[in-house]
């Protein structure tokens, strides 16, 4: 018995194994006519594999390009649309690696954009923008660390981490009112809250108008 596993690989997994092979067998076909004609069946068995992405733009260019991907560009036939570059393909399926970001964040509770936030208002030059961009920072770490730590995040504690994080170089007032974010997001009404958001009334059955209801009784102790 011959398991998959010993034969070639699939070079396109959707297409499955019997198209791959018959498309490498068009490839010995001597006949230029014939090998055109059985090229021209493969394209629309492989339609009828995936007919849902008939939609799809471009899709019978794709699929004559997958055609020469899984013969090895072997196949000389004849395509209605250019035929695809080796060179460009190999490129494209080469895999980048994206570096992890290895940025220190000193209050991780606060994340990577309060930092961000802060090194913006401290390159601003106009006082009055500067302290009304030291405001909203405030707000929106008062309203980031109560889900990290209710209990503990007070007005006073943010003052004092926006102060270790700007170097003492742009503090909050005294009288800066640290919970107006926090109270706008509460009172978002709820068909204008993200669906995510919403209240669910999960548990609650509504009751349909119009429909019988059976009533309810209650059966009698002996």
């Amino acid at each position: 018995m011959q398991y998959n596993t010993s034969k070639d690989k699939l070079v396109i997994r959707e297409y499955g194994r019997n198209i791959q092979e018959l498309i490498r067998h068009a490839c010995t076909i001597e006949d230029r006519n014939e090998r055109q004609r059985v090229a021209n069946y493969l394209i629309e068995a492989m339609i009828q594999i995936n007919p849902n992405n008939k939609g799809i733009e471009d899709y019978r260019r794709k699929l004559w390009d997958h055609l020469f991907i899984i013969s090895n560009f072997e196949l000389d036939v004849e395509s209605p649309y250019p035929k695809p570059d080796p060179a460009v393909l190999e490129y494209a399926s080469k895999s980048i690696r994206i570096p992890y970001p290895k940025q220190r964040i000193r209050f991780r509770h606060y994340g990577r954009y309060v930092e961000g936030m802060i090194k913006k208002a401290l390159e601003t030059d106009d006082p009055e923008k500067k302290a009304a961009f030291a405001g909203v920072i405030g707000n929106y770490m008062k309203l980031v660390g109560q889900q990290w730590n209710r209990e503990n995040i007070t007005d006073d504690t943010i003052k004092g981490d926006f102060k270790m994080m700007t170097g003492g170089d742009l503090e909050l007032e005294d009288s800066a009112n640290l919970d107006s974010l926090a109270r706008s997001t509460r009172n978002v009404p709820k068909q204008d809250m993200p669906l995510k958001n919403r209240p669910t009334g999960r548990g609650k059955k509504p009751r349909q108008s119009g429909s019988y209801q059976k009533p309810f009784n209650k059966r009698k102790k002996r």
